[in-house]
This record gives C-alpha cells, structure tokens and sequence, in this order.
C-alpha cells in the first residue's frame, strides 16, 4: 500500500509540475515581443498593416479638413472653423488630408496648437503624397498618422525667406523653440519624440537597433548616437545586448521618412492606398464625411494679407486720402482712398482681427494729417504723428494679437508691419509724383477738378479782396507742402501749391482763386 500510494503520490507531483509548466510556456508566449514578420517591410518597402481591426462601426461622423496647399493665414482660420464645428457637432473624427510642402510657422503653431487642444474626438493626420515642414508638425500634432503608399514625412527645419536673398535656417534660439516644441507635440500624442526632433535639427543623429536576452530577441529601439553608450551599459546590467541594424538618419542632414520606413519605425500606425481603405483601417463603415470649402472671407484675407496687395491698398489709402485733402470737391482719389482702406479695416473686423480701438487709431491718424494740412501749416509733430497712428492702427487690424507672446508672433508682427511701411513709402512717393506730374499732363489733369463752380452749384463765390489776388506775387511765409501761408502785401493768406513743394521764403505767384482756395506757384 505504502508502495502504491508513492505511486500515485509521485504521479500527481508529475501532474502537477507538467500543467505548470505549460502555464508558464504560455504564459511566456503571451508575453513575449513579436517577431518581426509583422513589421518587415515587403518588396515595395511597405509594411503590411496587421488584419485585425474593431468591428465595422456604422454612422460615425468624420469632419475633413484638406491640406493641400501651402500653409497660410487663411488655412489657419478654415482649420480653426472645421475644428470648432466638429466640436459643436459632437464628431466622432477629424481627419486632415495633408499634401503640402509646408508654409508660415507661424500659422503651423497656430494649427498645431489647436489640434493639441481637441479632445474626445479622435485627429487622424492623413498623409496623401507629402508632408513637409510645417505639414510634417501638424502630422505630429494629430492622434494617429496614416500614410498612403507611397508618401513621405519630413524636413520641418524652420527656414527664413527673404525676396532677393538665399533661404537660410531660422536662428538658434528659434530652432531650440522648434525643437522642444515639436517635442512635447509629439510626446503628448504618442508619436516618437526623437524621431520629430530629427525632422526640425539635423544635428540628431538616430539609431535603429535590436535588443536581446541572451540569443532571444526581445525589441526593437530608436536611440539616439549620444546615447548609445550608456543604453549599452544599461542593457548590460540587464543581461541584454543592443546591436545596431542601421541609422535611421546621420547627422548630416534632416530627417525624411517614406511611408514604409515611418511604419517600420513605429511613426505610422498603418499605410493605405486611398480614403476608402482609410476607413476600413479606422473600422469605420459608411461613415458620415463632412467637409467644408473656404468661405469667401477666408479666401479674401487669404489675398488681402499678401504682401503686394496690402501694400497695394495701402499705397491706394494714403495716397488717395491725401490727394482729397488737396483738392476740391469730392472725386476718384476719395473714392479710391476711402474704399482700399474700408476694405483693410472690414476683412479685419470679419476676422476678428480688428476692433473699435484700431478703427479709432486710424481716424486719429486721418485727423491728425488733415490738421496739418489745413490748420498747422507745413508738416511737423502733427502730421508725423498722424502717420504713426495710422500704421499702428491698419497694422494692428491685421494681426490677431497686440503684445507677441511667441518668435512667431513677433515674426508675423514685423512682416505685417513691414508690408504697412512698404504701402505708407510707396504712397508718399506716388503723393510726390502727381503733384509734380497731375497738373502738367493732359487728361490727367482733370482729376484735380478743375471745373467752374458757381453759387448754384453750391460753391463760394470768392470776395473781391480774395479775387484781387489774382495773378499777385508773394511770398512764402511756411514750407507749402503743399499748403501753408503766404504774404502779399501786408496781408497773410492761407494757399495752396501747385505742382511742387515750395520752401518758405520763395516767391510765389497767385494763379487761381476759387471760393476761399487760394492756389499758388513758384514766382
């Protein structure tokens, strides 16, 4: 008996120690890392998404937001618009169809931050052929990236475009903000922060390796060149080895990514070959896809905030407000003027770019000239600070911001005013152009009104004392720029010159007399 009960005692410990080692067999195969057939790339460098997927949901809503030009202003404020209404609409996705080469960083911060701050829906950066520079950033700034076959990723160093002069990278203290800002970007959606860093500095040298347990493959790793000895050592202690496999990028130059290569490298959660496997990749079927066009104001601020066009209406403001104020009656110069600088002040209200106070600053400024022109004469304190009021008030009507908190707002508040002095030393030039030119050349001349009025019409009939002036000589007793006073006789008279400036203390000569206007040229 006792020797039967060894039997059975030794055959339930066999038992025993068999089902628990099976146990841990599995147990060891639940938890150990696949192996790399599953992200190996095949013969078109693409690696094949793994079939699983979630059961196909019926209806979801999927707001579209394409990226498919360079990144401007206005693609801001169209972004900013799909976002806020697939808030207000409770959308299940946004996903953004990029295919870009990049544009303002300013911009891209803007769009980046906003798709940072979304949350319970799900962003889906799309990337249809390329996402480059500030497109490979907003890449960075969604939740998951899928990539069509064949596509690329990359490239997103600040760079400084000046006309005329060789593209150059922005300056360090702006790289080491694009560094750490597409750092915690990538790091906050769960994207490889090294490999974004890569994209902005080419100075990040990366590392593709394997580690393994003895002859057992555990993971692979990006490490970065700096790092790789002390990863090592760490390993090490583990009982692990690193062995390099390749450089995911040298030190030499910006990192690039095709659409196989993001997703061997863990970038990409799956490429596609268009929208409809897209969504089958999301497990969405039949999915409710809603997708806004620009609206005409977005499209307007999109001309409006070129350079050569602000510039433009500028040129067509100042020069126009100016060339009314020197001339009677109402015509083409005040209408002109009056219209380029409704316009500037409307799209930014439309935008919400301006306010009462710039709208304020800007007829100060008008004021303030019109005061030097006709009260104060020549041009001093007064007419200067006309002019700064009105640069300071159209440039603030064309920024969404007074006090710049970022590089990019400073940068974005330079160019704009840069395109505001640009229209204002254009304008003054054109001024001094016409006044030379307007009254000497046939036809033209016509603009400066020079019909006969009478009291019918309306007008002033000159008084005799004024009407004798006629043909008198004087002279100058301010700079006529072109109105100020002149002396005939023992009397002082408010004039107006005509066809240039005349400094005081020159002779002038009466040439015309129409209600109180005295014109006036050099004797």
């Amino acid at each position: 008996m006792h020797t039967r009960f060894q039997h059975i005692g030794l055959l339930t410990i066999a038992l025993l120690v068999g089902v628990i080692a099976m146990t841990s067999a599995g147990w060891l195969l639940a938890e150990a890392p696949a192996n790399d057939t599953a992200g190996t790339p095949d013969a078109n460098g693409t690696t094949p998404q793994e079939p699983a997927q979630p059961a196909a949901r019926t209806g979801a809503k999927v707001y579209w937001l394409s990226v498919r030009e360079d990144i401007t202003p206005r693609l801001a404020l169209f972004a900013m618009r799909t976002i806020e209404k697939a808030r207000e609409n409770k959308a299940d996705y946004i996903v953004i169809d990029i295919n870009t080469y990049g544009g303002r960083i300013d911009t891209m911060d803007e769009i980046c931050g906003e798709l940072t701050s979304v949350e319970n829906i799900r962003t889906i950066a799309f990337i249809n052929k390329k996402a480059t520079s500030a497109g490979a950033n907003i890449a960075m700034a969604c939740d998951e990236i899928v990539m069509v076959a064949p596509s690329t990723i990359g490239s997103a160093m600040g760079i400084i475009v000046t006309p005329g002069e060789p593209v150059k990278p922005v300056p360090e203290k702006w790289l080491s903000y694009l560094r750490s800002d597409i750092r915690a970007i990538a790091a906050k959606k769960g994207h490889n922060a090294d490999l974004a860093e890569a994209m902005v500095d080419m100075r990040v040298c990366l590392k593709w390796v394997e580690v393994l347990q003895g002859e057992q493959f555990l993971e692979h790793r990006i490490i970065r060149a700096e790092n790789m000895q002390r990863e090592r050592l760490k390993a090490y202690e583990k009982g692990q080895t690193i062995n390099e496999i390749e450089d995911i990028v040298t030190d030499e130059k910006l990192l690039n990514l095709t659409d196989g290569e993001a997703l061997k490298y863990g970038l990409a959660a799956a490429v596609v070959n268009n929208r409809d496997e897209l969504f089958d990749y999301l497990g969405l079927k039949d999915p409710e896809v809603l997708e806004y066009e620009p609206t005409v104001s977005e499209t307007m601020y999109n001309i409006i905030t070129s350079p050569f066009v602000t510039a433009l209406l500028l040129l067509l403001a100042v020069g126009g407000i100016y060339m009314e104020f020197t001339t009677p009656g109402f015509g083409v110069p005040g209408i002109l003027g009056c219209g380029a600088l409704l316009l500037l002040l409307t799209i930014g209200f439309v935008l919400d770019t301006a306010n009462v106070w710039t709208v304020m600053l800007v007829f100060v400024g008008i004021i303030l000239l019109a005061v030097e022109l006709f009260i104060i004469p020549g041009f001093g304190v007064t007419g200067a600070l006309g002019l700064v009021f009105m640069v300071a008030g159209i440039t603030l009507s064309l920024v969404p911001f007074v006090i710049p908190d970022t590089p990019w707002e400073t940068a974005y508040l330079l160019a704009t005013l840069r395109n505001v002095a640009i229209g204002i030393v254009g304008s003054v030039a054109l001024i001094l152009v016409l006044i030379r030119v307007l009254p000497r050349t046939p036809g033209l001349s016509r603009i400066a009104l020079r019909t006969a009025e009478s009291v019918e019409q309306g007008f002033i009939v000159p008084s005799e004392e004024l009407r004798s002036l006629t043909g008198s000589r004087g002279v100058a007793i301010t700079k006529l720029r072109p109105v100020g006073k002149a002396e005939f006789g023992e009397g002082q008279f408010q004039v107006v010159a005509e066809g240039e400036f005349i400094e005081k203390g020159e002779n002038v000569e009466v040439i015309d007399v129409t209600g109180n206007r005295i014109v006036v040229r050099k004797a």
